[in-house]
């Protein structure tokens, strides 16, 4: 709940901030603007989901001891599955934020989009294994 209550829209990379724009933008530049939302969501990870999902974890134990009361065997499967809810909640943010970027991507392609990626190539390194998406051409008339 706390995810879906305080964090459910937050993304690696603000795609709204590149669909403003009217110009063309360095590679560069939208490298360090990237790099910087990338740089926002960890600060923000780091400093509010982290302490709210520890007072979670405090605030049950101190409702109940119960933490304290059960045995080894329970208590490795407890952090066990809250471990599993928390990596779901990254693994969606991950996934959330390719979505995004993908659509960011794609839509930009339409002739009513004011961006335009539309000789942008898509790669991706994903454990060692390239794959690549190169860009249909099509030719625009203006």
């Amino acid at each position: 709940m706390l995810w879906e209550t305080g964090f459910r829209n937050l993304r690696l990379i603000q795609t709204n901030e590149f669909r403003r724009l009217t110009e063309a933008v360095e590679l560069e530049n939208f490298h360090a603007q990237a790099m910087s939302h990338i740089d926002g969501t960890k600060d923000k990870l780091i400093r509010n989901w982290f302490p709210e999902v520890q007072n979670v974890f405090y605030a049950y134990n101190k409702k109940s001891d119960s933490l304290q009361n059960m045995k080894s065997r329970q208590l490795c499967s407890f952090f066990e599955s809250a471990a599993t809810l928390l990596t779901r909640q990254l693994q969606n943010l991950a996934l959330d934020s390719i979505y995004d970027y993908k659509k960011l991507i794609k839509h930009s392609q339409e002739p009513d989009s004011t961006v335009s990626f539309i000789n942008f190539d898509l790669c991706l390194y994903i454990f060692e294994v390239f794959l690549c998406h190169p860009p249909r051409y099509r030719w625009r008339t203006s």
